[in-house]
């Protein structure tokens, strides 16, 4: 005989009572069971970087909306470590675009080195971070990073890394990211690849049309607009509903208006030299006015 008692999640008794344990009367004998495997590891991937960041001045840095008990805590992890020296940005109405405004003032007038994001999504500060007239001028591209810790992989995988190395057409066919390599392959994962790529070109330019209420000409430019005919006329075909049929043979020769001549919207390919747009752009600034 037992006594039997069954509590819920706040120690209150649900059941009790008494249970007579009865022995079987022959054996009883069942398979063993396949256990789950259970692996313990020392979470010691950030280490490394960690180790780097100490023997570096620490940055002061705004923390942009910490209105959770988490990002709180986060704030007091770094600053414990040495690593930031943190600027608390978040109103108490949890005004959050408000929030990454203000970190962005002090990080435009030298107040805080870094902007580090708190409970909000990334986008709302990004979008106050490359807003016209923030005034917040990098020496390079404005990108951001966002750190995983992944059980079965040895080190830490930084997303900056998968998104800007590792997606788009080398993404989607693990080949390469190059289109000339994928038209040449016989591989399904290469066709897959460029097809999507030329789906998504063609969606965007749907959504314009949409948006402008039809165009009269489309422009394919910079590397690939330039040199792949089959590419302009995969995505050429997706648009046909909109007027667009590209001349076979001029598109074949890369010629400069590469549509038919009785086709309602004209296609053209046109070289980019954003170099020279720049350089000329800068001369035109710092030359004298007559």
């Amino acid at each position: 005989m037992l006594d039997t008692a069954c509590s819920n999640q706040r120690g209150e008794t649900v059941l009790s009572g008494t249970a007579t344990v009865m022995a079987p009367g022959q054996c009883v004998t069942r398979p063993r069971l396949r256990l789950s495997e259970v692996t313990l590891k020392h979470s010691d991937r950030y280490d490394s970087i960690m180790a780097q960041a100490r023997v570096l001045p620490s940055l002061s840095a705004a923390i942009v909306h910490p209105c959770s008990p988490e990002a709180i805590l986060a704030a007091i992890e770094v600053r414990d470590e040495g690593l930031l020296q943190p600027l608390l940005v978040g109103p108490e109405a949890k005004i959050q675009a408000a929030a990454a405004a203000r970190a962005v003032e002090l990080a435009v007038s030298g107040q805080a080195a870094a902007l580090m994001k708190g409970s909000f999504h990334s986008d709302e500060l990004l979008g106050a971070v490359v807003a016209s007239g923030s005034g917040l001028t990098t020496e390079r591209r404005i990108r951001h990073v966002y750190a995983m810790s992944l059980p079965a992989y040895p080190k830490p995988r930084l997303v900056e890394d998968l998104l800007y190395r590792r997606s788009g057409l080398l993404g989607v066919s693990g080949i390469s990211p190059d289109s000339r390599d994928l038209l040449d392959s016989e591989r399904p994962e290469a066709h897959e690849a460029l097809d999507l790529f030329c789906f998504r070109i063609a969606g965007e330019v749907g959504r314009l049309a949409a948006t402008l209420g039809g165009f009269d000409a489309i422009v394919f430019t910079a590397g690939i607009g330039e040199h792949q005919p089959p590419i302009r006329a995969a995505v050429a075909r997706r648009l046909k509903w909109l007027g667009l049929e590209l001349d076979e043979a001029a598109n074949a020769a890369n010629a400069t208006r590469i549509s038919r001549t009785d086709a309602p919207v004209a296609a053209f390919v046109i070289p980019t030299d954003e170099e020279a747009v720049i350089a000329e752009d800068a001369l035109a600034r710092v030359r004298p006015t007559a």
